[in-house]
């Protein structure tokens, strides 16, 4: 049995779980955990003896010194941790360990008595596979749960998968067996990056996390991280040329397969609920490093507004370049005139940009050659 401290009573706690190890491609599943335990102050209150499911010459103590500088081992194992977000109207459970080496089914008994006793209503597992996706893609991750309710608002699947299973898998089939609701989301790591980190995946199964409990989540670094990562695999994809040419068969193949889905109006509603999710000071951080990426501006603003306009993202329907090309024709017949932005050429910084001086371009060149011609 697991000891747990005494807590307060919590308040329809949700339990989210990851396991280093075969379930947990690039560590991706578990530093979910390791990042939600910071942002949200987690406090541990319980942990598994692990005497009864390690291993030690598989899985070994580590030794080191502790803040004193007293030498100290520490010894693998799996905790539990209670956390009450600010931006939620729950408490959390956070579950962080390692897949154990025997007794599997006593060891998700006593994961799951633990939780019960501190009242979880919903267990959330995480890992994470390699898989033939690219890079450059954003990170698939597919989504499984054991109740049809579950299925059909987080719009998952009912899993069909045949074959091996981790701890995963086991803690899952437990949580069936007992009636209690379960959800799993598996994030896909590019295989020929495995080794962790991958913080493309992890901020991809947190994004998961928030459509779920549908609260926004401190992403922290994540996103810088994640964009440093895909260009240090850019770097390493140009110095081999196989590899390059990899990548770009697997990008191919990625956006033929999703061509079908990638509709403007889908991929205009992905993005909205994403910045809905986003605090203002968040969404200034990630515009800020746009601009340094794009154009290498790094000044701090002297003033900040953040306005929101819901549903005001150009949504592009077939045909919109023929549309742009009759507008801009029958504009061109006013002197004068011109028109550029967001809702003719793109919605990203330098495409607008790129707008902008086309049409100036234009203004200019016209007034030019009215001065020629008041000059003569």
């Amino acid at each position: 049995m697991i000891d747990i401290e005494d807590v307060p009573t919590l308040v329809d706690p949700v339990v989210i779980a990851a396991f280093e190890g075969w379930n947990d491609a690039a560590d991706a599943a578990s530093s979910v955990v390791d990042h939600l335990m910071d942002v949200w102050s987690a406090r541990v209150v319980g942990a598994i003896d692990p005497d009864e499911f390690y291993d030690f010459q598989v899985n070994r103590p580590f030794v080191g010194a502790d803040a004193t500088g007293h030498r100290r081992i520490t010894w693998p194992g799996t905790q539990i941790a209670i956390a009450s977000p600010p931006e939620l109207d729950r408490d959390v459970i956070l579950i962080r360990g390692i897949e154990p080496n025997m007794r599997w089914r006593q060891f998700c008994a006593e994961l799951l008595a633990a939780c019960d006793d501190l009242g979880a209503s919903l267990v959330v597992t995480l890992g994470a596979l390699l898989a033939d996706t690219p890079h450059t893609r954003p990170i698939p991750v597919s989504g499984t749960a054991s109740e049809p309710d579950l299925v059909d608002r987080l719009k998952l699947e009912q899993s069909t998968y045949e074959g091996p299973t981790g701890i995963v898998g086991v803690f899952q089939d437990a949580c069936l067996r007992l009636d209690i609701p379960a959800v799993s989301y598996w994030a896909a790591v590019p295989h020929y990056v495995a080794q962790p980190p991958c913080p493309k995946a992890t901020l991809a199964l947190v994004g998961q996390l928030e459509d779920l409990l549908e609260a926004s989540i401190p992403l922290g670094d994540l996103p810088e991280d994640s964009r440093a990562w895909e260009r240090g695999v850019d770097e390493l994809a140009e110095e081999d040329d196989d590899v390059a040419d990899y990548v770009r068969s697997l990008e191919e193949t990625r956006d033929t397969a999703e061509l079908p889905e990638a509709s403007g109006e889908a991929i205009a509603r992905e993005f909205e609920r994403y910045l809905k999710r986003r605090g203002d000071e968040e969404l200034t951080a990630l515009s800020l490093a746009d601009l340094r990426d794009a154009i290498g501006l790094s000044a701090t603003p002297v003033d900040v507004h953040v306005q929101r306009w819901g549903g005001g993202l150009p949504q592009y329907a077939v045909g919109h370049l023929d549309r742009v090309a009759r507008i801009r024709a029958d504009v061109a017949r006013i002197p004068g005139l011109a028109v550029c932005g967001a809702a003719y050429d793109g919605v990203g910084i330098p495409a607008v940009i790129a707008s902008a001086q086309t049409a100036a371009a234009g203004l200019e060149e016209l007034l030019q050659e009215e001065n020629r011609e008041t000059d003569r």
